[in-house]
């Protein structure tokens, strides 16, 4: 059987199924009917399997929490939305996971001013591209309580001497910026 047309047969029937880390596929639902699909999938795992790991690598996220071996772990913001096929290139080694979004709303001219201020600063500190600076502030008025909080952060360590990648490496987190560069 297409392993496509049995996942969608399942979840159709109200079972929940998605691979795990560990290579399973986990199975939610009704008793009586996850009992009924378990022999299908089973005898179909490889393949049902393969094609959840595809849609999970596919899956688009602009966070996500990535965790090395030995439990370091980061929260990554991706501007554009990054799939785990793109963080698995930008950290080799690295499990990622997507996290959930928060509630957006738009932002207060006042945060739009320090947003303004706080991402001109960093910038220029960093020696940003006029393309790169919009393109931050773009991304941070998307979420305006997340991107004030690292923001202020490294408008911090920039007024200490310190750059944003120094500054993102001492706190253990990660900056890309819009273009996708990794610093940090």
């Amino acid at each position: 059987m297409n392993p496509n047309v049995l996942i969608e047969n399942a979840r159709a029937e109200g079972v929940s199924l998605a691979a795990t880390d560990s290579g399973t596929i986990k199975v939610a639902g009704r008793g009586e009917i996850v009992r009924r699909w378990q022999p299908m999938l089973r005898e179909h795992k490889a393949d049902v399997l393969a094609v959840l790991l595809q849609a999970a690598n596919d899956l688009r996220s602009r966070r996500w929490r990535v965790v090395y071996p030995g439990a370091i772990a980061i929260e990554v913001i991706c501007y554009p939305d990054a799939t785990r096929a793109d963080l698995s290139a930008l950290y080799p080694g690295a499990q990622a996971r997507p996290l959930p979004e928060h509630p957006r709303r738009a932002p207060t001219p006042a945060e739009v001013a320090e947003i303004q201020a706080l991402v001109s600063a960093v910038a220029e500190h960093e020696g940003w591209a006029d393309d790169e600076l919009r393109d931050a502030i773009a991304a941070a008025l998307v979420d305006p309580e997340g991107a004030l909080a690292s923001y202020r952060f490294l408008a911090q360590g920039t007024a200490e001497g310190l750059g944003a990648r120094s500054t993102a490496k001492a706190a253990g987190r990660a900056l890309l910026t819009p273009h996708g560069r990794l610093n940090g």
